[in-house]
């Protein structure tokens, strides 16, 4: 039995909804990735795409950039992104392991009043949330994570919860019941993947400058 935070389609459509919601419904946005075959960044694109032409389809996705999950390379393509023919003057939707020190550099360049260089939605930054660079990030809920395989351990170890479940109810204390389900159908880049036996969290969580201080991280 696996317990998932969540999966590609909702992840993915999070994203796309966000920079909806902040930049508008015709949005133009490019995405800053870490290498052109990691299977997780892909699969997170493809759902995006997914949710922009079922929900968003006025949003353009004009570019995609890869720092390889290093901090110059990061910078460097984030940089071309952000200058480039204006093609995101307002709004970058970016999500690679470099971005923290990356912005870190950014925001000593940028000039402070330069909005174009302001609303980058990212993750793993907490000190750009709290000061208002970064409105958003979409992630999930890492405690909520780990009181969840607490419970689906405990259930697994006690034989209330065996490999083969089908619509099983896992009862997880304070997030209440979770179904555990034979398979779940994804979203991925290179087509649909099949879970099996998984219990997922939830819906992707979002942190603000409102609620990221409850977090010890």
């Amino acid at each position: 039995m696996v317990r998932e935070p969540g999966n590609f389609h909702t992840g993915g459509a999070a994203l796309v909804d966000v920079v909806a919601e902040q930049a508008g419904a015709s949005a133009r946005f490019a995405v800053v990735s870490t290498d052109p075959g990691a299977f997780s960044q892909n699969s997170w694109i493809a759902a995006m795409k997914a949710q922009m032409q079922a929900k968003h389809p006025k949003m353009q996705l004009v570019d995609i950039r890869y720092g390889l999950g290093k901090p110059a390379e990061s910078f460097s393509v984030a940089r071309t992104c952000l200058t480039s023919s204006g093609a995101t003057r307002r709004n970058r939707c970016s999500h690679v392991v470099a971005l923290p020190r990356w912005l870190k550099r950014w925001s000593r360049r940028a000039h402070a009043q330069d909005r174009r260089y302001r609303d980058v939605h990212t993750k793993d930054m907490k000190e750009f949330v709290k000061r208002g660079t970064v409105k958003t990030v979409v992630l999930w809920n890492p405690v909520d994570l780990g009181y969840l395989a607490v419970y689906v351990a405990q259930a697994s170890l006690a034989g209330t919860l065996k490999d083969n479940a089908t619509q099983a109810k896992v009862p997880a204390g304070r997030l209440g019941t979770r179904d555990a389900v034979a398979s779940l159908e994804d979203i991925t880049a290179k087509g649909p993947l099949t879970l099996k036996n998984v219990i997922v969290l939830g819906n992707p969580f979002r942190f603000t400058k409102d609620n990221i201080d409850q977090f010890n991280f």
